[in-house]
């Protein structure tokens, strides 16, 4: 079994109405000052408040900001630091997606260590000494899994690309609330893209080289919630059932990767996020059957066989061809009946803007590539060709 890296999961706290519980495990800490990070969607819909004013209820003071933007740069995470700096905050609550709980996590890191955030970026900048100021995760979508990972993705705006920022010990939330009551109001197309996502985590660190037995379970079980359940909560937004275990789904999906790591299908994500601002669930469920078909070659039989099998396909008598054509058909039929939007009806259909997106991914993404074993630019393009004309 290949070692996996010092992942801790935070304590998580699952449950309908969880999200206004908060105080209670605030009052263990014996912390106070909170501040509250969200994005303005979450303040306008109710939600943020929904989790803030029990918290003020019971005797604390949170400071809010409220101005978290879409794929977070690293200018707009620096000056949201500055004020938890001069606030000397004790504790952030994220309450929001991806992007808000990444962000949160920076401003945790730039309040206690020195220098510009892109000083951090995984693999080419220096570490992050000092420990952080604890963290608490309240998602309110069900895919990208941020509220147990030790990482955040970030933009850098002068070069476009999303970057990494990791540390396994310090920057990993404290814990995470997972209440699908906050859930119900979310759109189906935002339902489906950021299902996907959760899938896609699961998929990639199922495939990898790097996989471990740890993170096994947590690929198993949340393959085999998204399969069953995502239909569902898309069908049905106000199905908690559904809600639920699509928010258990993104979970595991999330501490799957945090303890095997992601590869070719999120080299192709980040790449049309970062070129041509493609949201990143959408994003994922395009790239995703380039790393089945990429790492399907190679994998294990008997591993790939399971996969399948996790993925609702029938196994017995299937060549290994057979196998990757079968899941590569599971992901396509779910983006169809999800309405998951193709590159031409995302507005983004021309050779150009094809081959910018693949030129940033081969030049940009060989970090992600690499472990998986990506080295022929000819397959990837063909891939983006491919893509190109669904």
């Amino acid at each position: 079994m290949i070692a996996f890296d010092a992942y801790n999961a935070p304590r998580i706290i699952y449950g309908e109405g969880v999200s206004t519980k908060v105080a209670d495990l605030l009052k263990t800490l014996h912390v106070k000052n909170i501040m509250a990070v969200y994005d303005e969607g979450i303040k306008k819909v109710g939600i943020a408040d929904r989790v803030i004013e029990p918290i003020r209820a019971a005797g604390f003071t949170v400071e809010e900001f409220g101005g978290v933007t879409a794929d977070p740069p690293a200018e707009m995470i620096e000056d949201a630091a500055k004020l938890g700096k001069a606030k000397n905050i004790d504790v952030y609550i994220a309450i929001g997606g991806g992007g808000v709980i990444d962000t949160t996590k920076c401003m945790a890191v730039m309040q206690t260590n020195s220098g510009k955030l892109l000083d951090y970026v995984l693999g080419r900048g220096k570490n992050i000494e000092n420990m952080c100021p604890h963290i608490i995760a309240i998602p309110t979508t069900s895919g990208t899994g941020s509220e147990v990972t030790a990482l955040s993705i970030v933009t850098d705006t002068a070069t476009h690309r999303k970057v990494c920022i990791k540390d396994v010990v310090k920057m990993c939330p404290y814990a995470a609330y997972l209440d699908p009551e906050l859930t119900l109001g979310l759109p189906k197309g935002l339902t489906a893209s950021t299902g996907m996502d959760a899938l896609s985590h699961a998929v990639e660190a199922y495939m990898v080289g790097r996989h471990n037995e740890f993170a096994d379970m947590f690929c198993e079980n949340a393959i085999r919630r998204v399969i069953k359940w995502l239909p569902v909560a898309v069908a049905d937004g106000k199905n908690v059932e559904a809600r639920g275990q699509m928010m258990q789904a993104a979970t595991y999906g999330g501490a799957s990767f945090a303890s095997s790591t992601l590869q070719a299908g999120h080299a192709i994500a980040h790449a049309l996020g970062g070129a041509l601002h493609v949201p990143h669930g959408i994003a994922c469920a395009w790239g995703l059957n380039f790393a089945i078909q990429h790492c399907g070659k190679t994998m294990p039989i008997e591993r790939l066989e399971a996969l399948a099998g996790f993925m609702g396909a029938e196994v017995a008598g299937k060549d290994r061809d057979a196998l990757v054509a079968a899941c590569c058909k599971i992901v396509t039929d779910l983006n169809t009946a999800l309405n998951v939007p193709t590159p031409k009806t995302f507005g983004i259909g021309t050779v150009e803007e094809m081959e910018q997106a693949y030129n940033a991914c081969w030049t940009n993404e060989q970090g992600m590539l690499g472990v998986a074993g990506v080295t022929d630019k000819d397959e990837l393009h063909a891939y983006f060709v491919d893509m190109w004309n669904w």
